[in-house]
């Protein structure tokens, strides 16, 4: 993100998204392209412990 855009992996026969990113899709096994995330989104839940933050956020597209 620092370098202005974040991509995740998606699977280019059944079209889900595949997070974590991985190398195939979790529902079908077969191979993912890589396409980029808008960067808006809504914040949906956040948590912190002592030295890290974690959250899940909701992505426009």
């Amino acid at each position: 993100m620092k370098i202005g855009n974040f991509v995740t992996s998606e699977c280019k026969y059944c079209d889900k998204i595949v997070w974590p990113p991985s190398d195939y899709c979790n529902s079908c096994l077969k191979d993912i392209i890589w396409r980029d995330v808008s960067l808006n989104g809504k914040l949906v839940e956040w948590s912190k412990n002592a030295n890290d933050i974690f959250c899940m956020v909701e992505f426009e597209n």
